[in-house]
């Protein structure tokens, strides 16, 4: 493998000296640190490829990638996202490496709703917009998260961030109709607080 990984980066590097913005070369480059864990070359590498041609997913999943394993958790967050953003579907944004640490899909093992509270019961906080899944979390007394549009249902009032109905709920509003990128970034940093709080206790 390592006789392989030194043939290719000649063969990327050979490519960048021609080519400063090659993206692809750039990418490759920045691959091959992450196999050998340098993680700080492996995101200077990313950063040129994403500057040379900023919409390619899985550039911003290695960046992502890179990120994590510098220990930088919020820009790796803000890399991942970038890469979800520009590939919806998601799945092939989410590198093999990652999966088992990033996603776990339990849904497909659930036969009917004990199996979906049996899997709550084991979560620290749950985020969801308005579903079936939302009320349980909140029935059963779990931190939950709610995404809320701009015009709500009309069990979730006005101009509150708080419910009358489950005490463990925290809501999340649009400002605008269609808008959800500001309330995905509020929850983005309220989560990086939460664990942050968590982490220090």
């Amino acid at each position: 493998m390592a006789g392989k990984l030194a043939q290719a980066h000649t063969c990327y590097a050979q490519v960048v000296a021609q080519d400063k913005r090659h993206s692809a070369a750039l990418h490759g480059l920045s691959m091959i640190a992450c196999a050998e864990q340098q993680f700080d070359r492996a995101v200077r590498f990313a950063e040129r490829a994403i500057e040379a041609q900023p919409h390619i997913a899985h550039f911003y999943n290695t960046l992502g990638i890179s990120y994590e394993a510098t220990g930088q958790d919020q820009k790796a967050l803000h890399a991942f996202q970038k890469a979800v953003a520009l590939k919806p579907d998601h799945e092939p944004a989410i590198p093999e490496c990652l999966k088992s640490c990033l996603v776990t899909n339990l849904g497909e093992h659930f036969k009917d709703f004990s199996d979906t509270a049996a899997a709550i019961a084991h979560m620290n906080l749950v985020i969801s917009v308005d579903t079936s899944v939302l009320h349980l979390a909140c029935a059963m007394g779990k931190p939950t998260w709610a995404l809320i549009p701009y015009i709500p249902d009309w069990r979730w009032m006005l101009d509150r961030t708080d419910s009358p109905w489950y005490p463990t709920l925290r809501l999340f509003r649009q400002a605008q109709p269609g808008q959800w990128q500001p309330v995905f970034k509020t929850i983005t940093e309220s989560l990086h607080h939460t664990v942050q709080t968590h982490r220090s206790r």
